[in-house]
């Protein structure tokens, strides 16, 4: 058996204690990819537009958006992208006692097939298809796992994620759909103990506050259909952790400079377990945070970020928790044009 999922079902203390550490382990993937997404969204913020500026206010309104007559440029056909976190976590099994802390390394390489947005519907439409591969490696700071002969590098595992979606802009307002299947695995022999498939659906809307900043609020939700491993569930019904989940988030983005940008947020999710078997679960997930992002050119920034989660559960046999974490991370980003 994994030591991953032997330690935190011991600690859960219950019978579907397996579930809850895959579910944990799955935690670890999104809170990764939550840091991603507000990176991107960062960087997006940080990209030179060719609009020429308004010489009055209202100049547009006459003549329509002035721009720099520039050479036809290519088209970006496919994307890849490279991102290493290392942060430390005060909570890293999500747990009200009994906290362990300790150092993660969470290492990212990406691969899609994403055409630059064109025309669709009075606004424009970007598709993508892609890999997604994710390595989480635990205890680089020395630390052990206190009284286990077990190491925190026991807990390691990795993620390796299909996904398809497609992003409709107009204006201020963005909507989109997509599909994602993951699989989480043991790093030592790659033995899958959890897999999901997960439609899911967004909506944002960006507000610009002054030349500088802007407000964004959005909404992303979706449907978890899952398979956990069945050695570590002592229940005959196999959809434990199938769950919907509902989130909302605000940001504010304020470019410092045209190489810096600061972003606060507020998260919260609710998550609803349709097929919970040990009583109802409805959790509420509240996340406060911020990051600091350096575009030290085009194709790589740095960035460090701090966050706080609350966990509260309407069951009771599920543990509370709150989570403090902070480090810095760097990505790579490449884009290969097409004709």
């Amino acid at each position: 058996m994994k030591p991953f999922l032997l330690l935190t079902a011991a600690l859960a203390g219950s019978g579907v204690a397996g579930a809850r550490a895959q579910v944990g382990a799955m935690n670890q993937v999104d809170a990764s990819e939550n840091r991603n997404q507000m990176n991107r969204t960062a960087k997006a913020a940080l990209t030179e537009s060719n609009s020429v500026p308004q010489l009055y206010e209202g100049e547009t309104d006459d003549v329509g958006p002035q721009s720099v007559i520039q050479p036809h440029e290519r088209r970006k056909l496919f994307e890849a992208y490279a991102d290493v976190q290392y942060f430390y976590t005060d909570n890293l099994l999500f747990k009200e006692r009994r906290k362990l802390d300790t150092g993660v390394l969470a290492s990212t390489i990406q691969a899609a097939l994403a055409p630059t947005a064109y025309p669709f519907a009075n606004g424009s439409l970007a598709p993508r298809l892609g890999y997604r591969h994710e390595w989480f490696d635990f205890g680089l700071d020395g630390k052990r796992i206190p009284f286990s002969p077990l190491k925190l590098s026991d807990l390691d595992f990795n993620a390796q994620t299909i996904f398809s979606d497609a992003l409709w802009t107009r204006g201020n307002w963005s909507f989109g759909a997509g599909f994602e299947w993951t699989r989480l695995m043991d790093t030592d022999q790659y033995r899958q103990f959890y897999l999901e498939s997960v439609p899911n659906w967004t909506a944002r809307w960006t507000f610009p506050v002054c030349e500088k900043s802007a407000l964004g609020v959005s909404y992303n939700g979706d449907y978890r259909f899952t398979r956990i491993d069945p050695q570590f569930l002592e229940f005959s019904t196999k959809d434990a952790t199938d769950r919907t989940d509902h989130t909302l988030e605000l940001t504010f983005t304020e470019v410092l400079c045209k190489h810096a940008v600061f972003q606060p947020y507020y998260r919260m999710q609710f998550t609803h377990f349709t097929a919970y078997p040990d009583g109802p679960r409805n959790d509420y997930l509240n996340s406060v945070g911020a990051g600091l992002y350096f575009m030290i050119c085009p194709n790589f920034s740095v960035r460090t970020f701090v966050n706080y989660d609350i966990l509260s559960s309407e069951n009771p046999r599920v543990d509370d928790y709150r989570k403090f974490d902070a480090g810095g991370g760097i990505d790579i980003s490449l884009r290969f044009l097409g004709a």
